[in-house]
Formats: structure tokens, C-alpha cells, sequence
């Protein structure tokens, strides 16, 4: 009788990546220490950057953490590694993987549709790219609101060019981003308008708004360059 070793797949259940913002002094670093499987894929990936990841993901401050460059391939690289240390050492797999913004990369290499080497390369060059959009538009934040229906945030940054909704994550939490004086005068104006509550997202740019439209241009430049 032929034994089948693939791992144990569990059905109706996603492994959801987790963006920018989410980053944390030392993340990940208790799986790291316990799971020679984790160890094994975090390590095969730190030596694909000229950065230490082991320093940044385990040492570094909070703020450092918060720069694009750094935040984009360390979330990668601790996401999936421990994803790596999970399947490896349960036997199981997810039905689905999906991610927030950068996640959507770590969960392309979970899925084995890009080699993880290659994307922590490609998004620690994106978020360099992302910085230097920044640099030259001006600095930008991101805004979490909270309480106040999508429709009336949208409606309040449609009459502004510097400040775009970013993201929808659920019927009365919506994320804006723009500039800083544009997100500042969009919250003053819900605050009058609205109960809304807000919250300040800790990230090193203004993603997911047209701040960041020149660093598509130069992410595709380095695509082509690179195949």
C-alpha cells in the first residue's frame, strides 16, 4: 500500500499575511527560536537581502521598523517563515492564503507561485521606491476611521486631490491616505460632520494613494530589467 505524505489539507480555512503596520519589535522571534522549520526559511531569506533581517526583524526599533524598506521584506520574511514553520512542523496546509496590501506577497510565495527569495528582494526595492515617491511628493500618513459610514468618508475625499480612500476593511472602518495637511483637513471635516473615531496607522508613507503612483512606474522598470 502506497502512503500519501502530503500534508493534511484543512478545508474552509485561509492563512491571511498581515500588511504594513502591523510590524513589531522582535515579531516572530519566539517562533524563530523554537522551530528549526522556521528557522530554516527565515534564515534562507536573510541571506538573499544585503540587509541583516535578523537584526532588523529582531533588534530593531519601532521606528526603523516603520521605514518601507525595511518593513516590506522583514513582514515577508517573518510571514512566511512562520507560515514555512506551521505546514512543516502540523502536517497541514491552508485551503487558502490571502494578505492585507503587502501580504498579498507573502502569500504568493505560500501558495508556491513566486519564489520567496526573489519577491523579499523585489519588495525591499518597492519600498525604496515608496520612499522616494514620498520624497518628492511630500510627506504622507495614513488614517484609520472608524464609526463613520464608507459612502460619507468617500464623498469627503472626492473633493480633494492629495487624499484618496485607501482601503475598506469593513462596513465602519475605512482607511484614507494622502498627504498630511489633506488627511488632517479630511478628519477635521468628518469630526464636524460625523461621530467618527480615527486612528493614526504606523507606516513610513501614504500607501494606496496617488503619492504612490511613480514607484509603479519604477517597480515595472526593474521587472523588465530583471527577467
Amino acid at each position: 500500500m502506497i502512503q500519501d505524505n502530503r500534508p493534511t489539507t484543512l478545508a474552509d480555512t485561509v492563512f491571511i499575511f498581515p500588511g504594513q503596520g502591523s510590524q513589531q519589535h522582535g515579531m516572530g522571534k519566539a517562533f524563530y527560536e523554537a522551530w528549526p522549520e522556521m528557522r530554516t526559511a527565515f534564515d534562507s531569506l536573510d541571506g538573499a537581502l544585503d540587509s541583516d533581517l535578523y537584526e532588523l526583524c529582531f533588534r530593531a526599533g519601532t521606528r526603523e521598523l516603520a521605514q518601507p524598506r525595511t518593513a516590506q521584506p522583514t513582514l515577508l520574511t517573518a510571514g512566511y517563515a512562520t507560515y514555512r514553520g506551521v505546514v512543516s512542523r502540523f502536517d497541514v496546509e491552508p485551503a487558502f492564503v490571502a494578505g492585507h496590501s503587502l501580504g498579498h506577497f507573502t502569500a504568493l510565495t505560500a501558495a508556491g507561485m513566486a519564489s520567496p527569495a526573489d519577491l523579499v528582494d523585489v519588495v525591499h526595492r518597492r519600498g525604496k521606491f515608496m520612499e522616494r515617491a514620498e520624497q518628492v511628493a511630500g510627506p504622507g500618513m495614513m488614517l484609520a476611521v472608524l464609526l463613520a459610514d464608507p459612502e460619507t468618508v468617500a464623498d469627503v475625499c472626492r473633493n480633494r486631490d492629495d487624499v484618496n480612500v485607501a482601503l475598506y476593511n469593513g462596513p465602519k472602518q475605512t482607511v484614507i491616505s494622502g498627504s498630511i495637511s489633506g488627511v488632517k483637513e479630511v478628519r477635521a471635516t468628518l469630526s464636524n460632520a460625523t461621530t467618527a473615531r480615527f486612528r493614526e496607522l504606523q507606516v513610513g508613507a501614504a500607501f494606496h494613494s496617488s503619492i504612490m503612483h511613480p514607484p509603479l512606474t519604477l517597480l515595472r522598470g526593474f521587472s523588465k530589467i530583471s527577467h
